[in-house]
């Protein structure tokens, strides 16, 4: 059983949150806080597992709970404001869910809580897909996929160490790694753990390459990266 803290100075946001972790099976309420200044005594005090954090909150945010805990529970946020997305994702957070929450968009950040992360599991270091280039057949660490873009009849598949040419479209690419990519433009793929910064119009990855974000999957992508 995943025992969750939900943390949020809005009652009815609490409110819906415990709803939905009380219609969850394998989740349970572990305690409800106002404030993130009673969180780090409610962590030593108590099993937490998971947190839902709100960002914007009187004396202490989110974002400066996430900086001050040291070996922290899982983190999913919970926010109506989109703007901290990318930085939130610094301190390893599970997911990023825009208010209001549909129950669907929690059930899909559950599923990433109990997936392996490619940065803590060695399992998931396994995890690979097969691309033929010409007459050669690669195998592709999924972890190491940059991000993908449209060539042509082609794609171009940017990982740490190259760049493959292959044959397939990107809808089939991204309907076996929907787990793993985001569509962001009409011709890019990307993967989220590469992401150094974005904004409304870009978004620029660790590398220091810098790919556009089309106003059709926008909406999407602040969905799941605020």
């Amino acid at each position: 059983m995943i025992k969750c803290l939900i943390v949020d100075d809005e009652p009815i946001a609490r409110g819906i949150i415990e709803k939905y972790i009380l219609k969850t099976p394998g989740l349970s309420v572990s305690g409800q806080l106002d404030n993130a200044l009673d969180v780090v005594q409610f962590v030593k005090n108590n099993q937490v597992d998971l947190i839902f954090l709100d960002i914007n909150m009187p004396e202490m945010t989110g974002i400066d709970l996430l900086k001050s805990l040291l070996n922290p529970p899982k983190v999913i946020i919970t926010t109506a404001y989109s703007q901290h997305g990318a930085e939130s994702y610094n301190y390893d957070v599970v997911d990023y869910l825009l208010k209001p929450i549909p129950f669907e968009r929690f059930l899909k950040a559950i599923q990433k809580l109990e997936r392996p992360n490619s940065k803590e599991s060695d399992e998931d270091k396994d995890h690979y897909i097969f691309l033929k280039e010409g007459q050669t057949t690669h195998k592709v660490l999924i972890n190491e996929i940059r991000y993908v873009q449209a060539y042509g009849n082609y794609l171009k598949v940017h990982t740490k160490t190259n760049t493959l040419v292959v044959r397939i479209t990107l809808h089939n690419i991204l309907n076996d790694l929907d787990d793993y990519l985001i569509q962001i433009h009409k011709s890019y793929l990307i993967s989220r753990q590469f992401i150094q910064s974005m904004d409304r119009e870009s978004v620029t990855l660790d590398n220091g390459e810098c790919l556009p974000i089309s106003n059709t999957f926008r909406g999407r992508l602040l969905t799941h990266f605020g």
